[in-house]
């Protein structure tokens, strides 16, 4: 097989290419790789923060406009209430909704086997009802107070606090399925990908044209 000049030229473009393009091409697949382990953990992160949101809304639009009313301490008013925070707070992903009093003991708690029990608070909790704030982390199902949850696999809580009608401060507590935490993670991923991806392919093409351009202008 002969091979002309220009052949071995532009066999010579294609080698010249593919020495610049492939460690490219690696560099930005390194770089696609880390910004998407990065933008997972942001999407994370912000469906953290969406049950967070919840969990105030409820507080501040929800709780305290009702206990301002109410007297958690009498039969009737803790019945009404029970009544009111399951048509309007055990809403899914909500599982369970609880308040704490100062010293540790449960006022309500959706199971009612928890009310008027004491488990204590642990230095957080404390803190954010003496100073105010808000916390979210993953539940600890192995406390005796969390026994009752168990079936619901993984669950994320958020504490913060609230105030009854005769200014008594409550620490409010709020259980959301980990699961829907997870979901809507992964559909602000699914919303991200694309784009992530589109870029790479776009950026690898450019690589490559300016590559084959840099190639033919340099060799004879």
């Amino acid at each position: 097989m002969i091979v002309t000049g220009d052949g071995q030229r532009e066999t010579s473009v294609r080698r010249e290419v593919l020495q610049f393009a492939v460690p490219g091409f690696v560099a930005l697949v390194l770089l696609g790789l880390v910004s998407y382990v990065v933008a997972q953990r942001v999407a994370e992160e912000e469906a953290l923060r969406e049950a967070t949101t919840l969990a105030q809304v409820m507080a501040r639009s929800a709780v305290e406009p009702y206990l301002a009313d109410a007297d958690l301490t009498e039969s009737v008013g803790l019945s009404q209430f029970d009544e009111f925070a399951r048509q309007r707070l055990l809403v899914d992903p909500v599982v369970a909704v609880r308040m704490w009093t100062a010293e540790g003991v449960i006022a309500y708690a959706t199971d009612p086997s928890l009310i008027g029990r004491r488990f204590g608070l642990g230095a957080a909790e404390a803190e954010i009802l003496a100073s105010g704030g808000v916390d979210a982390r993953v539940s600890d199902l192995n406390k005796p107070e969390n026994a009752s949850q168990r079936g619901f696999g993984d669950l994320v809580e958020v504490y913060l606090p609230v105030t009854d009608g005769t200014g008594h401060p409550l620490l409010f507590e709020v259980h959301t399925r980990q699961s829907a935490i997870d979901e809507q993670a992964q559909r602000i991923m699914n919303a991200f990908t694309p784009v992530l991806v589109g870029s790479l392919v776009v950026l690898t093409a450019i690589l490559i044209l300016l590559a084959w351009r840099m190639a033919r202008r340099a060799l004879p």
